[in-house]
């Protein structure tokens, strides 16, 4: 995440040297002795683990006989570096968009990994979007659990399909991505107790999954240009014309 800078390599006491620029990355092999590495000068540097059974489930849904990525060191994808720098971005700010969120990031990650760089070459995922019943199903599910930390995991167990489908169909029904969905219906429904609540701001924020009051302003702003205050403030007044008019 820093300058460019040379980096010497070593495996079984040989050394060798690999240039890195900034969005370069190395992959290790689970299971497999990780190389010492020197270099010079203080460097920024990102260290991801992906849980084998995050891997086992996107070879799956690929149709992917072999998940096993090659070990290579400066691979150049600007891709990957993308859903890197994503990644490090959400979860140095505290995973503001939720747990949803990183997790389609996570499986976008090693789905680009898995077809770019491991052994075999995947098959064609299957298309489609969701049964009626079953985006029903979810919706509802989402409506009742705002409070909660949905990850892609929780919501494609109550869809009954696997991770990579579920993503899929429901972007594909919806026109919107899981955990954006998620976002939108949080914020509908913060709206919603803004005008017609006395509830304070703090409490819907907690009420509805949000870290705190600052958050839920900041998601408010981003995506509608105003915040809880000013759409309280605009209720109050509409309310008092309404009064005023009868």
């Amino acid at each position: 995440m820093s300058k460019p800078m040379v980096v010497e390599i070593g495996l079984a006491g040989r050394f060798r040297t690999c240039s890195l620029a900034p969005g370069d990355f190395c992959v290790a092999p689970a299971g497999a002795n990780v190389p010492a590495a020197r270099w010079l000068g203080e460097r920024r540097i990102v260290v991801t683990e992906l849980a084998p059974a995050l891997l086992r489930s996107v070879a799956d849904s690929m149709d992917l006989p072999s998940y096993e990525i090659r070990a290579d060191q400066g691979i150049r994808d600007p891709r990957i570096s993308h859903l890197l720098f994503a990644l490090t971005e959400e979860l140095l700010r505290g995973n503001s968009s939720g747990r949803a969120y990183v997790d389609s990031v996570a499986w976008a990650l090693v789905t680009r990994l898995l077809q770019g760089y491991a052994a075999a070459q995947p098959g064609r995922p299957q298309r489609g979007g969701m049964a009626r019943a079953v985006l029903k199903r979810v919706m509802e599910f989402v409506e009742t659990h705002l409070d909660e930390d949905l990850g892609l995991t929780r919501l494609a167990s109550v869809s009954g399909l696997s991770e990579d489908h579920f993503a899929r169909a429901f972007r594909e029904s919806t026109g919107v991505p899981p955990h954006r969905f998620l976002l939108q219906r949080r914020l509908a429904r913060a709206q919603e107790l803004l005008e017609s609540s006395g509830m304070p701001i703090a409490d819907i924020a907690h009420a509805l999954g949000f870290s705190d009051q600052s958050h839920l302003t900041n998601m408010f702003r981003r995506h509608s240009g105003t915040t809880p205050g000013q759409v309280r403030a605009r209720a109050a007044r509409l309310s008092m014309d309404a009064g005023i008019l009868q």
